[in-house]
């Protein structure tokens, strides 16, 4: 009955816009985007929020980037929706395709980025790709990982909106999301290995439950943000807290 309800397919251009008004709409309060935006308060999801308008440019430069490199986009429809409602999505990065620096940024719209979150904005990307990627090869070498972390295939965005995510939502949520990574998993039998960066604790805890294994700690914005990735209040500084944001780099070997 859900598999009915909720259709899963391959993205097209025609998908772009309702797919970055979801990917908008998920990451409005992710710690993550906060940091990286510079985002001095909570944003809304009200369209002339000028916040919401730049995270929806951030967003529309890592999917460009995605589709610029060669990358793979599923998305999920829920079909008992009139028209029918695009309710989930994942970007992913083919192996030795991933992000790096170069003129598919300018190209996927780092400039706009940039002019929207200011160019603090800038330093802030390769903050948390170098700690991310640090991560990544120390581990994949000590745990004798047979490729490098450039050869996996790479989860940059998974997005479930947010209606579906509702206290009375949460098992639908959890089966978009799982479904969305269990078949792509089973459609790429060539790799064994795929990588992604948890940014809050309930996605780790949902890539926890799907076999991903925990290589280490990403932490940006330490002194300057809270866990929230929201500058530290007076008060908090008063109290010493400087905890920056944390994430956390995940890795999915197949054992078959």
């Amino acid at each position: 009955m859900e598999n009915t309800r909720f259709q899963l397919r391959r993205f097209v251009d025609a998908d772009l816009a309702e797919l970055l008004e979801l990917e908008t709409v998920t990451f409005l309060d992710n710690p993550l985007m906060n940091y990286m935006g510079g985002v001095q308060q909570s944003l809304t999801n009200d369209p002339s929020d000028t916040g919401r308008t730049a995270l929806k440019g951030f967003q529309s430069f890592m999917t460009q980037n995605v589709l610029l490199n060669g990358g793979h986009i599923d998305i999920i429809l829920d079909t008992s929706c009139n028209p029918v409602k695009l309710v989930a999505g994942a970007l992913w990065f083919a192996p030795g395709r991933h992000l790096t620096p170069g003129f598919s940024m300018i190209r996927a719209g780092l400039v706009s980025v940039l002019r929207k979150w200011g160019f603090s904005a800038l330093p802030k990307i390769p903050e948390f790709q170098d700690q991310a990627q640090k991560v990544a090869r120390e581990e994949f070498k000590r745990r004798n990982i047979p490729v490098s972390p450039d050869q996996a295939w790479y989860l940059q965005v998974i997005s479930v909106h947010p209606e579906y995510q509702s206290k009375g939502m949460y098992i639908c949520h959890r089966r978009l999301s799982s479904r969305l990574i269990r078949e792509f998993i089973a459609s790429h039998k060539e790799t064994n290995v795929f990588t992604l960066e948890a940014t809050h604790p309930k996605a780790k805890l949902r890539y926890d439950h799907l076999g991903f294994e925990t290589l280490g700690e990403i932490v940006v914005g330490k002194g300057t943000v809270n866990a929230e990735g929201l500058p530290l209040t007076p008060e908090e500084r008063k109290q010493g807290a400087s905890p920056g944001v944390t994430c956390w780099s995940m890795v999915y070997v197949r054992k078959d």
